[in-house]
C-alpha cells in the first residue's frame, strides 16, 4: 500500500508541476489602466530633458484625424524610486534608464495582459537613439495590447443584433448600446448615443475592384464617400449631409482585417450646409471569396470633446470583423 501511495503521490506531483508550467503567470494579478495610457518610469532629469522630449515625440505624437491635437498615448511620469507595489501592475509601462544599450519588450512581467518596454543606454544620446530606432516597434506593440484589452471590454456586454449577419454575412463585436438607426439595401448605419453626441458605424458593400488601389484611389474614395453621405447620412438642418473635409488630406495605410487585404483611410468629415465636423476611420476590405469589397467606417460626433478613445473603440469594433 505504501508503494502504491508513493507512486500515486509522485504522479500527482508531476501533473501538478506540468500544469504549473502550462499556466505560467496564471497567478499574476490583472493589470489595470485607462485605455491608451502609458506609465513612464524614468528619473526627473531624463523626463525634463532631451530624453523626455524624445519619449513625448514618439509616444505622445498627434493622433491622426482628430480636430484638436490629442496624443496617441497619454503619458504619466513616475520616478524609479516610486515604482513599487500597485503601480507595477499598470497595463502599459515604459522604463527608461542608464545601462547597457538595449530595447526590450516583455509581456506579463508584474501582471496579466501587461506590456513592459525597457529602454537603456550608456548615455542620453544612446537612449534617444534606441527610442527612435525602435519607435514603430514600441507603438505597434502598445497598440496591439490596447486593442486586445478594448475588445475584451466590449465582450462584457456584447451586442445581439443580427442585422449585419443577415444583410452582409458578417459579424462585428460591439457593445449592446449600439443600435441600427438606418437599414437600406446594401447599407447599414449603427449608432451609439453619448453624453453630447454619437459614435457611428457605416457598413456597405461594393463590387470587387470598385475602389482600385492606384493613383485615382483618393479621388474615387472621396467621391464615393460623399455620395454615401448625401444619400444616407443627413445633418440636422434641411439639405445638409455628411461629406469629406477637403482641407484634410486622407491618411492611407495597407492593413489586414479578418485575414483579408484591407485599406485603412483616416480623415475628417464635415456637413455640407452646416457647421459640424469630426474624425473618421474607414476600412475597405477585399472579400475576394464573395467577389466584393466590404466598407466599414467609424465616425465620431462629439462637439468640444476629446475623440481619440471613441475613435479607438470604433476601430476595435471594425477589427473584430468576421465574414461568415
Amino acid at each position: 500500500m505504501r508503494s502504491i501511495f508513493v507512486i500515486l503521490f509522485t504522479g500527482l506531483l508531476a501533473i501538478s508541476c506540468n500544469d504549473g508550467k502550462k499556466e505560467a503567470g496564471a497567478y499574476l494579478p490583472k493589470s489595470y489602466g485607462m485605455i491608451n495610457h502609458v506609465l513612464v518610469v524614468t528619473d526627473n532629469d531624463k523626463w525634463n530633458g532631451q530624453v523626455g522630449d524624445a519619449i513625448r515625440e514618439i509616444f505622445a505624437a498627434e493622433f491622426i484625424g482628430v480636430l484638436n491635437p490629442e496624443p496617441i498615448y497619454t503619458l504619466r511620469h513616475l520616478e524609479p524610486k516610486a515604482f513599487s507595489g500597485t503601480v507595477t501592475k499598470h497595463r502599459n509601462i515604459l522604463i527608461v534608464e542608464n545601462g547597457e544599450s538595449n530595447f526590450d519588450i516583455k509581456d506579463n512581467v508584474y501582471a496579466k495582459h501587461q506590456k513592459l518596454i525597457k529602454v537603456s543606454g550608456g548615455t542620453d544620446e544612446e537612449i534617444i537613439e534606441n527610442l527612435k530606432e525602435n519607435a514603430e516597434k514600441g507603438i505597434t506593440n502598445l497598440k496591439a495590447n490596447e486593442m486586445k484589452e478594448k475588445q475584451q471590454m466590449i465582450l462584457l456586454s456584447p451586442n445581439q443584433q443580427k442585422d449585419l449577419e443577415e444583410k452582409f454575412g458578417i459579424t462585428l463585436q460591439m457593445p449592446s448600446v449600439y443600435k441600427t438607426v438606418r437599414n437600406e439595401d446594401k447599407f447599414l448605419w449603427i449608432e451609439r448615443p453619448t453624453s453630447n453626441g454619437t459614435m457611428n458605424l457605416l457598413v456597405y458593400e461594393l463590387p470587387a475592384g470598385f475602389i482600385a488601389k492606384d493613383s485615382t484611389m483618393v479621388t474615387e474614395f472621396v467621391k464615393l464617400r460623399d455620395s454615401i453621405g448625401k444619400n444616407f447620412v443627413p445633418g440636422r438642418l434641411k439639405d445638409s449631409y455628411m461629406i469629406t473635409e477637403a482641407a484634410f488630406a486622407p491618411f492611407i495605410n495597407d492593413d489586414i482585417i479578418d485575414n483579408k487585404p484591407a485599406t485603412e483611410i483616416r480623415g475628417r468629415w464635415e456637413l455640407e450646409g452646416n457647421f459640424m465636423a469630426g474624425p473618421f476611420v474607414n476600412y475597405i476590405i477585399e472579400d475576394k471569396e464573395n467577389e466584393r469589397q466590404i466598407v466599414v467606417e467609424g465616425f465620431v460626433f462629439a462637439p468640444q470633446k476629446d475623440k481619440r478613445d471613441q475613435l479607438f473603440e470604433l476601430e476595435a469594433i471594425i477589427r473584430s470583423l468576421n465574414v461568415k
